[in-house]
């Protein structure tokens, strides 16, 4: 039976004591009953995935706001000197054939550095010992070697690392004894700081064979990954052809690059790829069984083994080249470069079923029914699930298995136990020896989230696969009630290692596979790291004595071992669940400055504020090429309790550069946020996430200004939201909007004056979800965006704001205003709305044209839409209106719609707005 336990707010909550006392429970046999599985993620999103570019979007408008998109980037950062990487995001060569500048190759970027004078400074040498005095003529070899001079030395003190790479032995770690202390690199000197082990190895042969074509009847090799008649990147179209053996011909005289494999869809196939030849330039693969269509796979082995004993190795799960290089590939089937590849592309569509989640007793709720957040219809209550399904989490607690969670799609928490895979799945590979050193990585049915499960066998009898640990990536379940997961790949498994760039680790035997993407064996000089620490600097301090004033500029931080195994918790009422680690990190620092650096390659988050922080500058970094998300602000409550300050307040995020986050986990951004507050975020270039770029997770206090920033290339791996993504299912109590008095008024949080383009797997561009709430949305340039209003939340004011080939859900949709909350109304004024689509501008559920009610009304008034008859409607609680009937309703005032403008008339608002 559920237990529901009530307490009035004037005493202190038991959450914390509940926590504790959670008991361990016994695994339930799971009965292995198959679960249907109807694809939620449909080929209707996929294909939206497929290109950078909406199927709605004109050519033309599309590449002149991606021209301003580069030009804003260049306004926001004028002290950079190299944009290639933006232009090439953009897709401006690819999409628009804009001729690409010419940068020059720095190893670092120059930056506004901080300079203030020491009492002492110590130098650190890739040619320096450890014994020496630590001056700039005898320096330290080690960074922990100067930072226990610097804490002997009287004063401030500033350690200078010269040019090269260190490789930390151990995580180093800071405390208030290291106040005041600055770490820097010398002179704009090129300084890496790895949290790998440099490999010894001596290759030896051990599987070879010449390269030979082989063929897969009954295969496709390019299913869900091109449209027909198209190229991309690496899959090539060859043209219509009558045979296979044409089709494998043309492919056969690719070259530079030549192709991997093919893909023949024979004359007889029953669809519009009949005829049709794709060639596949890299070395993805991973075929679904599908009749009439047949694929070939270019074989072989230049596999080598190296000896890696004596050199402390447990585990290794990762590989890259020194200095923040390239990363080989854990061996994983479907083959694809995890790096690089994304979703669909390496990913196993098609499974036969789902195992059921294990059976865990109910959820003991605790419900803190005093106060009540009345100005919310649906989040109005603090609640927390205790133990049950989210005994998996650190600490076992989650909203989403509490019996009072609410929101889109609420189920209690729920993940598979394993799959029945299709009998065709693993093609001609051998049963793996050692199943349990796999990993399976598997999306949330709804891609709001990947999970990852250590596997526990698979058997190729019953075709199953099965796990118990792990899926506790996300804090949402299967979100269907029966268990369901969505599309998958696995990897480290020995017997699937057949493919370049690939390697194995056998912990057992202390050997590493690696597949040689090279002639012969790999050269002397061919060096490779393995990912070691999981953390590399840590900084401990707390509200009583924090660490104070610490400065980390212009250091590049690489190769720390992925965590997406390690413990997550829930922190607060989103969707997410997070592991409270990160490759550098701060608990309990006030005037930390992180400037300058680079977090690059790097297997879990990049940077972590967790609880007390003040003051904390994070600026002019770059982030890129992450397993997770780039920055992590991540307080905490005593349950419905915040106000003890026990979170991040007052960090300032500016001038960073974040990209090519979630390599491994896909529920990431650039910047994460959970019970903090007051955070400033300006001039940021972020950019190519799988999901959004910048989310809240929750309401906290609120007072956030988010400004002069350009967000593009969301959502690349998902759907159901835009670049900025926000929830307030849980309310906090904070004295932060009337200070010295509790309450779940948060201050209003500013976003203004930047640009988004939100393409890919987008909805919208700013999407205030459940219960999101007191948002001042205005002066922003949304390419393919619009308002999104929805379940419960109220206070979110769009106004003066460009929406160019608008859409909130739907094509041509300028706003979308699902609920309303009396008195607690939002806005919608001043803006510039371009539909595209004839389709009603506006859609209001709550609204009823017998009753029109002011108090639940949006505030409507001097829009200025353009579609293409100039005529306007609006979608009345499912009547539709013309706007002239509207207004003499007495809403919508000043509002007028005009024909389609040009694309310069678009673009010469655009550039007014933003200034350039």
């Amino acid at each position: 039976l559920r237990r529901v336990r009530s307490s009035n707010c004037a005493t202190q909550p038991e959450y914390a004591m509940n926590a504790l006392r959670i008991a361990l429970f016994l695994a339930a046999v799971i009965t292995i009953t198959l679960a249907a599985t109807p694809r939620l993620f449909d080929e209707k999103k996929i294909a939206k995935l497929r290109s950078a570019r909406p199927e709605a979007a004109p050519v033309d408008f599309d590449c002149a706001a991606r021209e301003i998109a580069y030009l804003y980037a260049k306004k926001i950062q004028p002290w950079r000197t190299n944009f290639g990487d933006v232009f090439d995001a953009l897709q401006l060569t690819t999409l628009c054939n804009k001729t690409k500048e010419t940068y020059p190759n720095l190893q670092m970027e120059k930056f506004p550095r901080v300079e203030a004078p020491s009492a002492n400074y110590f130098y650190v040498s890739t040619t320096g010992n450890d014994n020496n005095q630590g001056s700039l003529a005898s320096p330290f070899a080690s960074l922990e070697r100067a930072v226990r001079a610097a804490r002997g030395a009287n004063g401030n003190s500033t350690i200078y690392l010269r040019a090269g790479q260190y490789y930390l032995a151990e995580t180093l770690r800071l405390s208030a004894d290291d106040s005041q202390l600055t770490i820097s690199n010398y002179q704009n000197e090129a300084v890496t700081l790895s949290g790998g082990k440099l490999l010894k190895t001596n290759w030896k042969p051990y599987k070879f064979s010449a390269p030979t074509w082989k063929l897969y009847p009954g295969m496709n090799n390019v299913a869900y990954l091109v449209d027909t008649f198209s190229s991309t990147e690496t899959i090539k179209y060859l043209g219509l052809f009558k045979t296979t053996q044409e089709c494998q011909q043309a492919a056969q005289k690719l070259s530079n690059p030549s192709a991997q494999s093919f893909t023949f869809h024979e004359p007889t196939l029953n669809n519009s790829y009949a005829g049709q030849c794709f060639a596949i330039v890299d070395w993805m693969w991973g075929p679904e069984n599908q009749q009439n269509v047949t694929s070939g796979r270019l074989t072989g082995f230049n596999v080598y083994v190296a000896d890696m004993s004596g050199q402390n190795l447990k585990e290794v799960t990762g590989i890259q080249r020194p200095d923040g290089g390239k990363r080989a590939v854990r061996v994983r089937y479907p083959h694809a470069d995890t790096e690089t590849s994304h979703f669909p592309y390496g990913w196993m569509m098609q499974t036969s079923s789902y195992l059921p989640g294990k059976k865990y007793p109910t959820a003991e709720t605790l419900l803190v029914t005093t106060p009540v957040r009345a100005d919310n219809l649906e989040f109005q209550l603090y609640s927390q699930g205790l133990g049950g399904p989210c005994s998996i989490f650190t600490p076992p607690s989650s909203y989403w298995c509490s019996a009072n969670s609410s929101g889109g799609a609420a189920t209690i928490f729920e993940t598979p136990s394993g799959i029945v895979y299709e009998s065709w799945t693993f093609l001609d590979y051998p049963a793996p020896a050692t199943p349990h050193k796999g990993v399976m990585q598997m999306f949330h049915p709804y891609h709001w989230a990947s999970w990852m499960f250590q596997i526990d066998d698979i058997n190729p009898f019953t075709n199953t696969m099965t796990w118990s640990y792990g899926g506790f990536q996300g804090a949402r379940g299967s979100g269907s009630g029966n268990g369901n997961g969505g599309e998958w790949y696995i990897e480290n498994i020995f017997e699937y290692l057949d493919t370049q760039n690939e390697f194995y680790y056998d912990d057992d035997n202390q050997l590493l596979y690696y597949y040689y993407n090279g002639t012969g064996a790999p050269p002397s000089d061919f060096q490779l790291v393995a990912t070691n620490l999981k953390t590399l600097i840590d900084i401990q301090g707390d509200q009583s004595d924090p660490v104070r004033n610490i400065t980390i500029q212009g250091v590049k931080f690489t190769a720390a071992a992925y965590t997406y195994l390690d413990p997550h918790g829930v922190p607060s009422g989103g969707d997410w669940a997070m592991q409270r680690i990160a490759a550098v990190q701060c608990e309990g620092c006030e005037g930390l400055k992180i400037v300058g650096c680079q977090f690059m390659r790097l297997d879990g988050n990049g940077l972590l504020l967790s609880g007390y922080n003040r003051d904390v500058e994070i600026n002019y970094n770059e982030f890129a090429w992450l397993g997770d998300s780039s920055i992590v602000l991540w307080g905490y409550s005593r349950g419905v309790d915040g106000s003890d300050g026990n979170q991040p307040r007052f960090t300032s995020i500016v001038g960073n550069t974040m990209r090519e986050m979630g390599v491994f986990e896909k529920q990431s951004s650039g910047v994460f946020q959970a019970i903090a507050c007051q955070t400033y975020i300006a001039e940021n270039l972020i950019y190519n996430g799988p999901r959004a770029l910048v989310n809240f997770n929750d309401g906290f206090g609120g007072g956030n200004e988010i400004v002069h920033n350009l967000l593009f290339n969301p959502n690349r791996e998902t759907s159901d939201q835009g670049p900025f993504n926000s929830w307030d299912r849980l309310p906090f109590l904070t004295d932060v909007y009337q200070k010295g008095v509790l309450s779940f008024r948060p201050l209003y949080n500013e976003i203004h004056d930047n640009m988004f383009l939100c393409n890919y797997g987008s909805n919208m561009c700013i999407d205030n979800d459940d219960g999101s709430s007191y948002y001042m949305n205005h002066h922003n340039v949304e390419i393919y965006g619009g308002h999104k209003s929805d379940y419960g939340g109220h206070n979110k004011y769009t106004y003066n704001t460009i929406e160019l080939y608008a859409q909130d859900y739907e094509n041509g949709l300028c706003g979308w205003f699902n609920q309303v909350v009396p008195n607690f109304v939002d806005g919608y004024y001043e803006n510039i709305c371009v539909q595209g689509v004839m389709v009603p501008y506006l859609q209001l559920d709550a609204c009823n044209v017998n009753k029109p009610d002011a108090g639940t009304m949006p505030q409507l008034a001097s829009n200025t839409v353009y579609n293409p008859d100039g005529n306007l409607t609006i979608n009345c609680g499912g009547t539709v209106l013309s706007i002239q009937d509207f207004q003499l309703l007495g809403f919508d005032q000043g509002t007028q719609a005009f024909p389609m403008p040009t694309v310069d008339q678009m673009m010469s608002w655009v550039k007014n707005l933003l200034q350039l």
